[in-house]
């Protein structure tokens, strides 16, 4: 059942699977030196930001 008071609980969940994806992205630009990966980690990192300010 939908509970539109809870949803708020619930953003650091999201938060925490996006910080999984950055946390990938980073190791991916240690392991293979492209710095591409660094970069979607740093877009991925401020849109989430922007999206919860």
């Amino acid at each position: 059942m939908y509970d539109e008071t809870s949803e708020w609980d619930r953003d650091g969940q999201y938060f925490h699977y996006l910080a999984k994806w950055m946390h990938a992205l980073d190791r991916m630009t240690a392991v293979s030196g492209e710095v591409r990966y660094s970069r979607w980690a740093v877009e991925l990192a401020k849109s989430a930001h922007r999206a919860v300010l």
